[in-house]
């Protein structure tokens, strides 16, 4: 075809101007204009059974691939088991419509499909191309693109069909990566954006661009390359998994995020799952039988004492206590989540739907609570945790894995020679809400927290103890943290006899408060210890007194505190401070007086006597 035109052409199935089956075409000039394909695609030009088609010059335009009852493919092209190489010209204004179901309208300029190869390596196919469902300029499932040049100005949906060749194609508008597809090759300007679920090739940048990185369960769901300043694309296609409904993307804090707002950095959004189904359990044995079955959630409708040992979590589940008590009458924590030697991980999820039952306690000599439903002078409401008896985590042992609070209660629980009378974590915990009430551990009476990352956005920490087994004090009533402890929110520790936190690691002290008995000790911050407020964050109150050998750089302390070495730099004081020995104040604001006995003053405001 070397000029002339092909105008108002319609075909009953494909190919409304051209179709070629083992054959050649090629067209050096002309048109093909306005032509329609009603049945399946290609409304311009058809491409199958081992024909070519060869575009050196010219234009398809307002081609249409159109009807209600099948797929539309190709409103300008469609190539299925051949090939369409473009030197030249342009592919413009073309469509694939489906009027009774949208989505099945793929590939508005060009759609390619098993075997069929489209070769661009000059030309223009434009962003005035539209489909009712994807890909408005090309949609491939199962096809090749050769990417050697030209322009691709519109959209395009790559769908288990593969993107290749030198590289010198210039696509400007929208890109979707989907499952199964492969881009190799290829030149992504900068107003384009790319959203991916397949894979990339090493050899493809997205220079100047921002990466939404989309998890789920620990792995990555989908990546979406954008410009600086533009909005992300929510990804069309929704992650599955079994017995829980997609619920939305979180931000790293756990809040919704908006896709309304620009991206001007690289961040990582995570699925939220929401349950939808419980597995009731009324005895030991269904409770042990659907854990073993690895129910997703378990709902208890009865109390159940446990006479066979600690319940293990090696994968992902939620206990709703529903108001109930589950009680541990033998050696060994409640749980234990994970095992490292083993490596295997779990998540434990513990909820309450019943928070309105009252359970009695009694505390006894040790100050542990015993379960008293008649006589107890101790009420907690909803449902229970109970009763462990262990080396660490009475209550909960966190291995390897996670344990989310976001309802119930850990009472009455002990660890010995390790501690964490309630909470013994090398993992994650994230406390959202409940109590952890009447523990005791030789360290950490409610939470030890060793070495992992302790999260407590709500909830609170109460009466609890470090003692030994002799009965000797040990630190950290409320929490023992020897890793990362992270406090906001309206999370609280109090009534502590002794120290609410003994912190030897990094504590961020971002919100709630801390309140001990009177003369105990709110915060002793060990010499390795760090307290810190990250930015944006009120500060945790510390209620009553502190003792400091580390560094505290941030916080509200309400009662007076001792600083025996260490190091201040930010903070607030609003009682007495007295500075001792090798500390070195540079910053924070003093509101009482301060007494120096020692160590160095370079830096800080005072407002009362020094």
């Amino acid at each position: 075809m070397n000029g002339g035109s092909i105008i108002g052409c319609t075909a009953g199935s494909l190919g409304g101007g051209v179709v070629v089956a083992r054959s050649t075409f090629t067209m050096n000039k002309g048109s093909i204009l306005s032509c329609t394909a009603k049945e399946s695609g290609g409304g311009g030009v058809d491409v199958q059974n081992g024909g070519s088609f060869t575009m050196k010059d010219g234009v398809i335009s307002d081609c249409v691939s159109r009807g209600g009852e099948t797929w539309k493919f190709g409103g300008g092209v469609y190539v299925e088991n051949g090939s369409f190489t473009m030197d030249g010209g342009r592919i413009t204004a073309c469509r694939a419509a489906n009027t009774s179901d949208p989505k099945y309208g793929r590939g508005g300029g060009v759609a390619l499909s098993g075997q069929g190869v489209f070769e661009l390596n000059a030309g223009t196919i434009d962003a005035s191309c539209t489909a009712t469902g994807a890909g408005g300029a090309v949609y491939s499932t199962g096809g090749t693109l050769c990417a050697n040049g030209g322009t691709i100005a519109g959209g395009v949906m790559n769908s288990y069909g593969t993107i290749t060749g030198s590289g010198g194609t210039r696509f400007s508008g929208s890109v979707t990566n989907d499952e199964g597809g492969s881009i190799k090759s290829g030149t992504f300007e900068e107003t384009s954006d790319v959203l991916n679920y397949g894979t990339i090739g090493p050899g493809v940048t997205f220079s100047g661009k921002v990466t939404v990185t989309y998890m789920t369960d620990g792995t990555v769901y989908a990546q979406h390359f954008l410009k600086s300043g533009a909005m992300a694309r929510q990804p069309g296609a929704k992650p599955g998994k079994t017995d829980y409904t997609f619920d939305g993307w979180l931000k790293a804090d756990g809040t919704a995020y908006d896709f309304k707002q620009p991206v001007t950095e690289n961040i990582t959004l995570t699925a939220k799952w929401k349950l939808t189904s419980y597995t009731v359990v009324s005895s030991e044995t269904e409770l042990r039988d659907a854990l073993t079955q690895k129910k997703a959630g378990i709902r208890l409708a009865n109390d159940i004492q446990l006479t066979q040992g600690t319940l293990e979590i090696t994968y992902e589940v939620t206990l709703d206590l529903n108001g109930k008590v589950l009680a541990q009458s033998v050696d060994g924590s409640v749980f234990v989540i994970g095992n490292e030697e083993a490596s295997k991980i779990g998540k434990l999820t513990v909820v309450d739907s019943d928070t309105t039952k009252e359970h009695k306690f009694e505390p006894n000599a040790d100050h542990l609570w015993v379960l008293d439903e008649t006589g107890g002078t101790e009420t907690v409401h909803g449902g229970i945790i109970y009763g462990g008896r262990a080396s660490s985590g009475g209550g909960v042992n966190v291995e390897n894995g996670t344990l989310i609070m976001e309802g119930g209660s850990i009472v009455g629980c002990q660890a010995g020679d390790v501690g964490g009378g309630g909470v013994h974590n090398s993992g994650t915990f994230i406390m959202k809400s409940g109590t952890i009430s009447g523990c005791n551990g030789s360290v950490g009476g409610g939470v030890y927290n060793s070495y992992g990352t302790f999260t407590m956005e709500g909830g609170s920490i109460s009466r609890c103890e470090a003692a030994d087994r002799s009965g000797r004090m040990g630190d950290g009533d409320g929490v023992y943290n020897s890793g990362t402890f992270t406090m906001s929110g309206s999370a609280e520790i109090t009534e502590c006899r002794a120290s609410g936190v003994y912190n030897t690691g990094t504590m961020n002290a971002n919100g709630g408060s801390i309140q001990t008995v009177s003369g105990s000790t709110a915060l002793y911050n060990n010499g390795a210890g760090t307290v810190q407020t990250e930015s944006g964050s009120t500060g945790t109150v510390f209620k009553t007194q502190v003792t400091n050998e580390g560094v505290i750089s941030g916080g509200t302390f309400e009662d007076q505190v001792t600083s025996k070495r260490g190091t201040i730099s930010g903070g607030t004081f609003r009682l007495d401070v007295s500075i001792q020995r090798e500390t070195t104040v540079t910053g924070g604001v003093f509101e009482g007086d301060v007494s120096i006995q020692g160590g160095t003053v370079s830096g800080g405001t005072f407002k009362g006597k020094v």
